[in-house]
């Protein structure tokens, strides 16, 4: 994971956060063809989904090891598929994963 600034130009710390690889089930997806998990380990991945496994409790990504809200890591970080590369720390869809973890959201710079 890595230390990013929002779009209010504000310091998100994604490794005491986690919790965009712990919101949903369906998080993160994969390309239709698979084509960006080709360097993950087989077993990390669904045999017939273009995702990578969850706990089907916690709905953390297979991949994240840590405690969100605390200290998180990505075991394949190097090699992580588009969807999470893509993902941008401060976007609305962090800002929905941070609240479902009443993780704060950083305000808009003044």
């Amino acid at each position: 994971m890595i230390h990013a600034t929002s779009p209010s130009h504000q310091p998100y710390d994604c490794q005491a956060c986690g919790a965009c690889c712990s919101y949903k089930a369906s998080w993160p997806t994969l390309r239709k063809d698979r084509s960006d998990g080709q360097r993950l380990p087989q077993g990390i991945l669904h045999q017939t989904l273009p995702l990578i496994k969850t706990d089907p409790v916690t709905h953390r990504c297979a991949a994240l090891v840590g405690q969100v809200g605390v200290d998180c890591a990505c075991f394949f970080y190097a090699h992580r598929p588009d969807g999470c590369s893509h993902f941008r720390p401060g976007c609305w869809l962090c800002h929905k994963a941070r609240a479902h973890f009443n993780l704060p959201i950083l305000p808009p710079a003044p």
